[in-house]
């Protein structure tokens, strides 16, 4: 890990398109290293830009598989860029809230956005604990954690160490 991270300036044409999912505004974009990432805007006084490029470094020293980030600014306006994790020619990305939803049963909450009482541990667990439901394909396991639940019980520990609290059922 360097003294310094680098702040990438994206040109004001980088914009490609926008993603809808969470509550910080964002888009994604062809880098020039030949890959897609998404730029994400800070909210201003929170801080998000650098927590997350921390929390990617962090992640990498527990042998958690993780986004890269990198500290990045568009039009001026400070934000982190994050490659694109997923192959999308070959993988289709499913949200843990659409696992529970498809999987645990019709009582579980589809259309709430947050405070969803049936988003537990136990549950998240149970879903993680199928045969088939695997770690990331990229991913090369480390002593200790081989799993799907390993890998969720190391995200936790990622959590508890950064003061993370934005792991939970998201909307859509």
């Amino acid at each position: 890990m360097s003294g310094v991270y680098p702040i990438f300036v994206l040109p004001p044409d980088a914009r490609d398109t926008s993603e809808p999912m969470g509550t910080k505004e964002k888009f994604w974009f062809e880098h020039t290293d030949g890959n897609r990432w998404l730029f994400k805007f800070n909210r201003s006084g929170h801080g998000d830009d650098w927590s997350e490029r921390v929390a990617s470094e962090i992640a990498g020293l527990l042998g958690l598989p993780h986004g890269h980030v990198e500290l990045a600014t568009f039009e001026q306006r400070p934000g982190v860029m994050c490659r694109d994790f997923t192959n999308r020619r070959e993988l289709t990305l499913v949200h843990g809230n659409e696992l529970l939803v498809m999987m645990v049963d019709s009582a579980y909450p589809k259309d709430q956005n947050y405070k969803v009482t049936g988003h537990t541990v136990e549950r998240v667990l149970g879903i993680l604990g199928q045969p088939w439901i695997e770690p990331p394909a990229a991913f090369e396991p480390v002593e200790g954690i081989s799993s799907a639940v390993d890998v969720f019980a190391g995200y936790l520990l990622l959590d508890a160490l950064i003061g993370n609290t934005d792991r939970h059922h998201e909307r859509r």
